[in-house]
């Protein structure tokens, strides 16, 4: 029990301060705040009412993905929001961030190289994708076109997991994948402070 709220106060401390995290360093790359390790089946997410990575829950139950498990480290940009206006959900931009397993509240520093536009329930669910900027052996991919050629298939894995990690229940619809121009423009309209 003890080791349980050490884990739960390092968590609220190390997301205590998200808000004053700006999405773009002063050297350009993206700050991305993981809430899912890749490989893990637990739904987490940022809590921006209590500004912490909390554990989702769906119909009074905890969420698990009844899938494979996620197949990149999985964040949200902060200080961004997908605009109500433009169909989104209000929340911080989602993004996969693609490289060695990151843990839970740590901020990754990320080359954004594409988006996979999805609609969740008539909802824009786009999914930003970005590889770590160092330490990972696709930190020299810069493109979508690139990671394709040189490692085949880890576009269509994303595609393919997103279709279906949510079982019967989902209603995801596949819009298509589009390069860095897109992805930027989307983050671009999307930071808020």
């Amino acid at each position: 029990m003890k080791i349980f709220f050490i884990i739960l106060a390092f968590l609220f401390f190390s997301c205590k301060n998200t808000y004053d995290i700006n999405a773009l360093d002063i050297n350009g790359n993206v700050n991305v705040l993981i809430e899912i390790k890749s490989g893990t089946l637990e739904k987490w997410e940022f809590d921006k009412n209590q500004n912490t990575i909390i554990r989702d829950y769906k119909n009074g139950k905890p969420r698990t993905i009844q899938y494979l498990g996620y197949p990149g480290n999985y964040g949200m940009i902060p200080n961004t929001i997908s605009l109500l206006s433009e169909g989104g959900d209000g929340d911080p931009l989602d993004i996969f961030v693609i490289g060695e397993p990151l843990e839970r509240g740590d901020i990754a520093k990320v080359k954004l190289i594409g988006v996979i536009k999805m609609l969740d329930n008539n909802e824009v669910d786009d999914k930003l994708i970005g590889v770590q900027n160092q330490g990972s052996i696709f930190s020299r991919v810069e493109s979508l076109e690139q990671l394709q050629n040189e490692y085949p298939g880890v576009i269509e894995i994303f595609r393919l997991w997103l279709g279906n990690y949510k079982g019967r229940d989902g209603n995801m619809i596949f819009k298509g994948i589009y390069g860095k121009n897109e992805a930027d423009s989307i983050l671009n309209n999307s930071i808020i402070n």
